[in-house]
């Protein structure tokens, strides 16, 4: 039997934790709400999201598109980098002849 990967994409191959709080953090000033530090952010982030942002002071319930919009938009314009040992991870995967599929919460033409 052929071995078979699937990595997730945020936070396990892609370090972009500082780039969601920056995201979260434009968000915030925009509406007028206090910023979050990135443990806060690591404390409350999980699935499904909308209770973040209600914790947040967001109201998902009737501005849902409106957070949705604005955090792809700002998370797009924030830099992040692939964490330390993805590449070699994906090459020695690939080197054992596994093969792999990557699965992300973000849209897939991001």
């Amino acid at each position: 039997m052929t071995p078979y990967i699937i990595w997730d994409w945020n936070g396990t191959l892609l370090n972009d934790v500082d780039a969601s709080v920056d995201a979260l953090n434009h968000m915030l000033d925009d509406r007028g709400l206090p910023r979050i530090s990135r443990e806060t952010y690591r404390a409350s982030f999980g699935f499904p999201v909308r209770p973040l942002y209600v914790k947040l002071g967001m109201d998902p319930d009737h501005d849902w598109d409106r957070i949705c919009i604005d955090f792809h938009r700002y998370l797009a314009a924030a830099p992040q980098s692939l964490r330390p040992d993805t590449r070699e991870a994906l090459a020695a995967a690939r080197a054992l002849g596994a093969g792999q599929s990557i699965l992300s919460a973000l849209r897939q033409d991001f």
